[in-house]
């Protein structure tokens, strides 16, 4: 987070600068904004610039700071390492928190000199992307061995793994994946394309100004993942998608009717290519 703010803070004596060089433009950098926002993608701040009457530069920070505690007693059948069967039963306080720690670029697109309603295209860079996705769901250490521990797990259906962290932590959170980065020389895996509309302009004659963005990340699908720690020393945390069929775990958890339910529903989300965005935003016009 440091580093994000003090890449914020150079951003913003470079707009300055700039800014004072290109006094003479009518429109170029010729007033400076700063936001604040909420929504999907968290709590932020953002500076904004005018390029030209039509285009708008906003660049910031968002962050999702709240968490959730779900206290629930389960009983899972879990496997070790050597494939000896492992039954936990036992009680389990399990908590949904966001670890959306993410810098944004964004240029606002509007097709009249006056106009609102705008087109957004930019990236989300992910700060901290070996933390796991932007929401995640983490268990209290379980009573397990010592030895046991980022090796104990359950087994899925299609093949992978999901196991205790080296602290006897299980973790599963929203999955995000760049597709277009295995396929563009350079692009890191944790830079995230968005676009979508907005409406209102967040630089105008007006000191202060509210406006809102609904749009989508392109992550190639829309479900969890889990994370694999068994083998951690030769190839690293690995990570494990979970799909509809997986649930399949849960029987005797969650009735059978229920369960179907559910996977039905996920069998569907998951197929998203896009995350979701909706924000809002109040941005006080500096000068």
């Amino acid at each position: 987070m440091k580093k994000a703010i003090a890449i914020i803070l150079a951003t913003a004596a470079l707009m300055a600068s700039v800014s004072t060089a290109q006094a003479q433009d009518k429109w170029f950098f010729n007033h400076l904004g700063i936001g604040v926002s909420a929504g999907l993608d968290g709590f932020g701040a953002d500076l904004v610039l005018p390029l030209t009457p039509f285009f708008q530069l906003r660049g910031g920070y968002a962050m999702q700071p709240v968490t959730y505690t779900i206290p629930k007693s389960v009983h899972i059948e879990m496997s070790k390492a050597n494939g000896d069967v492992w039954n936990l039963n036992q009680d389990v306080t399990a908590t949904v928190a966001a670890n959306l720690d993410a810098a944004h670029l964004f240029l606002d697109i509007y097709p009249g000199k006056k106009t609102g309603l705008h087109l957004t295209v930019g990236a989300y860079y992910g700060i901290n992307p070996e933390k796991g996705g932007p929401y995640y769901l983490v268990t209290n250490p379980l009573e397990i061995d010592e030895s046991d521990k980022g090796s104990v797990g359950i087994n899925l259906d299609n093949g992978g793994k999901l196991t205790t962290d080296k602290e006897g932590k299980l973790m599963a959170g929203l999955a995000l994946e760049n597709p277009l980065a295995g396929k563009i020389a350079g692009l890191p895996a944790n830079l995230y394309p968005y676009a979508g509309i907005g409406f209102g302009r967040n630089l105008s004659s007006r000191r202060v100004a509210f406006t809102m963005d609904l749009g989508a990340i392109y992550t190639g699908r829309l479900g969890l993942t889990g994370y694999d720690y068994s083998r951690t020393e030769t190839v690293g945390v690995q990570n494990t998608p979970i799909y509809a069929t997986d649930l399949n775990a849960l029987d005797g958890l969650i009735d059978g009717e229920t369960l179907a339910k559910i996977q039905s529903i996920y069998g569907k989300v998951e197929k998203c290519p896009v995350t979701p965005v909706l924000k809002f935003n109040l941005v006080f016009r500096l000068f």
